[in-house]
């Protein structure tokens, strides 16, 4: 027998008292793998020359070195920091691709389940994600999420204008992904499994 379940977060781990600090800055956290969408983050700070692109990760994964100014490039920080880290954003990206890598040879566009989106959501941040059917099952184009079609990036810079420049617009968006990441525990994902083993 199997049971099949997406990743999970502990929200409890994201009740911070830290007020919202950055302004008109996006964040990635996460790892650099082809397909993650860094290249694309690189295009879109060319284009969105006032915004500022913050990404968290391994440096070593990290293919292009040559960065625009308004990228800041952090490396990897343990997963216990995320929360503290995620509190100073309000507007969080996943731009996937239509093919992603993972460690190795292993590709994961078909069945990924992005432990950042659970994080991005428990930390209630505007999520601005590409439009892919791998995780649509959680994110729902402007009820939790901004879903975009992947690589226009005329599409995503105005996504992305539009939402800092109407960041109170978008608390609904807000407490929407904080209900539905409630769903998606690591005790509710434990349950899951024991449950299932029982029958």
């Amino acid at each position: 027998k199997n049971i099949v379940l997406d990743d999970a977060t502990n929200i409890d781990n994201f009740k911070l008292n830290i007020k919202k600090k950055l302004k008109n800055t996006c964040v990635y956290i996460g790892n650099f793998f082809e397909g993650k969408g860094i290249e694309q983050i690189y295009r879109l700070a060319k284009i969105n020359k006032k915004i500022s692109f913050h990404l968290y990760g391994d440096k070593k994964f990290l293919t292009k070195k040559k960065l625009e100014r308004n990228i800041k490039v952090f490396d990897y920080i343990d997963y216990v920091n995320v929360p503290k880290i995620l509190a100073q954003y309000q507007i969080a990206l996943m731009p996937y691709q239509k093919k992603v890598r993972g460690r190795g040879l292993i590709w994961l566009e078909k069945y990924m389940s992005p432990l950042k989106m659970f994080d991005y959501m428990a930390a209630k941040m505007i999520i601005i994600a590409s439009d892919i059917s791998v995780y649509k099952h959680v994110l729902v184009n402007n009820y939790n999420c901004k879903l975009v079609k992947v690589n226009d990036d005329l599409k995503w810079s105005k996504v992305i204008q539009e939402t800092l420049r109407k960041k109170n617009k978008n608390k609904r968006l807000i407490k929407n992904a904080f209900l539905t990441v409630k769903r998606f525990t690591w005790e509710k994902r434990a349950k899951k499994i024991v449950n299932f083993n029982k029958n």
